[in-house]
């Protein structure tokens, strides 16, 4: 069982980690869903958020993406949305359960290894990549942060279970 200072801990983080799915729910949703919508139900906002987005950065994953880029595309439609959107209420409340652990886990590997990805792609370009360096960097360390916490909280959880079960093989 966790300590009370390692509980609190893990409440501070929890409060990082849901800070950062509601930031992240408008950025998926101005930049990196923008080109699964279609035209005619896009808010002029959007596009110019979108456009502004890639005048800045040059970030040609929106311009001109790698076959596989669409792929992640549709990840971060089919698996961040709803993972981001059930776990805001667990981690407001402070009731998470070993699923949503499981998920945050699962969510912060798959970050982690499709922003290596992207960072191993743009590299590779010639124009200048350090702006996107300041948004990729950051972005694969939280997911990798994120990743060792998840897995430490879910390994803990299987300990306890495997104590508990043990505990009771030996009553009987």
């Amino acid at each position: 069982m966790p300590s009370p200072t390692w509980l609190a801990w893990q409440r501070k983080l929890d409060m990082v980690y849901l800070t950062f799915f509601l930031i992240h729910i408008p950025i998926m949703l101005t930049i990196a869903l923008y080109p699964l919508s279609p035209p005619r139900l896009i808010p002029t906002l959007l596009t110019d958020i979108r456009t502004w987005y890639i005048a800045t950065y040059n970030d040609r994953f929106f311009t001109d993406p790698p076959r596989w880029f669409t792929l992640f595309t549709v990840l971060e439609a089919a698996y961040h949305i709803p993972v981001t959107m059930t776990s805001i209420g667990p981690l407001w409340s402070g009731k998470a359960s070993p699923t949503l652990h499981l998920n945050l886990l699962l969510f912060a590997l798959q970050t982690a290894l499709t922003t290596m990805v992207c960072i191993f792609e743009y590299q590779g370009w010639s124009s200048e990549t350090s702006q996107l360096n300041g948004l990729y960097y950051p972005y694969l360390f939280f997911a990798v942060f994120m990743c060792v916490d998840m897995y430490e909280r879910v390994r803990g959880r299987l300990e306890d279970a495997a104590k508990v079960e043990e505990e009771g093989r030996k009553g009987i």
